[in-house]
């Protein structure tokens, strides 16, 4: 009995004993993930002004378009992961149409009506407007400094101040383009 104890009191004391503790090791690591730059936008929809008002009675002003706004809105999102340009840009320099403008009054009519457009914020801070203005062939350019996301307002307007000649009898298209991309 005596050595059955020992032997259980030397087993506790092995079990339990400093001596033979294991010792602790560790390591780190680093984790890390790449994110490409984005940019993303809806598809706008088309914009039909239908028929513009123009002014049918006769004097100096007659057929001039005569309506001050001709206005269309649209939402379209708007996003990039970074600073990127916003550019509007207009492939005809305008609304133009077939009907050459060659008659022996050219002078007083055209085959182009100008029009503007404007991709601005509908949250004041998200990113800073652009403007396209086909009357002085400007194409809308702005390069914004922060990343942003916007359900935006793309708006098409025809001034009828841009628009100091007749225009012809015809109709008129243009292919207008919204992109985000690198500066």
């Amino acid at each position: 009995m005596k050595k059955l104890l020992a032997i259980a009191v030397a087993t506790t004391a092995l079990i339990s004993s400093p001596a033979f503790a294991q010792a602790s090791a560790s390591d780190s690591f680093t984790v890390s993930a790449n994110v490409l730059p984005e940019c993303s936008i809806d598809d706008p929809s088309n914009v039909n002004f239908g028929n513009i008002s123009i002014n049918q009675d006769s004097g100096s002003n007659a057929l001039l378009i005569n309506q001050e706004f001709h206005n269309t809105f649209q939402n379209i999102w708007a996003s990039c992961n970074y600073g990127a340009r916003i550019t509007i840009s207009s492939q005809n320099g305008g609304l133009t149409t077939t009907e050459a403008n060659d008659g022996p009054d050219a002078v007083d009519f055209t085959n182009v009506i100008e029009y503007r457009a404007s991709l601005s914020p509908t949250a004041n801070s998200a990113f800073l407007p652009a403007f396209l203005f086909t009357h002085n062939s400007t194409s809308g350019s702005r390069v914004q400094t922060d990343a942003f996301h916007d359900n935006a307002s793309l708006r098409v307007y025809i001034f009828s101040g841009d628009n100091p000649k007749r225009p012809l009898a015809g109709t008129y298209t243009d292919v207008a383009t919204v992109a985000l991309g690198p500066v």
